[in-house]
């Protein structure tokens, strides 16, 4: 019998959301308006039944929100938190989730260590990476040995809004940051990876679908 597996199942962890809140790093970059987690956060142990419910068998786990800041140490501080705490969520449940690895980019050394962190003592399958960061381009150049190294692992990438509104104010300032916004980061971060030939320089990268 086939097991339905929910590719794209966030939880707003509680710790990471005091984190970034400490740390004064906002929820929704870019001048979007959003000061609060988007949906109600619900106790973990309230999803196993609602996925029974569904008929998901299991749930690979993702962090909506991105520690993405200017601060080295706190961007690595973030994407642990968020790592740490999958992982030990996976090991409890290891039938029912697995995750996708935060990264705390544009730190790309750090991102590096971390993606070895967690696909090699975590047990990550593979991670996210938001359409932009820090207001540019997820394809630029810099992030090239993120990806390669993605591709030399044969690793999944879970690409993901980060709910800016691409920085316009047509949509930021009517409250269209995600119904709207969300479908337009997807497209143009799929348009600047392929403009920047993402694709074909690094083919052995999947995507989480």
């Amino acid at each position: 019998m086939a097991v339905i597996i929910d590719v794209h199942a966030h939880h707003f962890s509680p710790a990471l959301l005091r984190f970034l809140a400490q740390a004064q790093i906002p929820l929704a970059p870019g001048g979007a308006r959003r000061t609060r987690s988007p949906v109600p956060i619900l106790p973990f142990e309230a999803r196993l039944p609602l996925m029974a419910e569904a008929g998901v068998g299991r749930q690979i786990l993702s962090s909506a929100l991105c520690a993405y800041t200017p601060d080295a140490k706190l961007g690595v501080q973030g994407a642990q938190l968020v790592n740490d705490e999958f992982a030990h969520t996976c090991a409890d449940e290891p039938r029912r989730f697995s995750f996708w690895a935060a990264l705390p980019l544009p730190h790309v050394d750090a991102s590096l260590a971390e993606l070895a962190r967690a696909f090699d003592e975590l047990g990550a399958l593979g991670v996210i990476l938001h359409c932009s960061c820090l207001g540019e381009s997820i394809a630029r150049a810099e992030f090239d040995p993120i990806f390669a190294e993605l591709d030399r692992r044969r690793a999944v990438v879970f690409l993901h809004p980060c709910q800016d509104g691409i920085g316009s104010r047509a949509l930021n300032d009517w409250d269209l940051t995600v119904c709207a916004g969300a479908s337009f980061e997807d497209t143009v971060a799929a348009l600047h990876l392929i403009a920047r030939q993402v694709p074909r320089r690094f083919p052995r990268v999947r995507k989480a679908s």
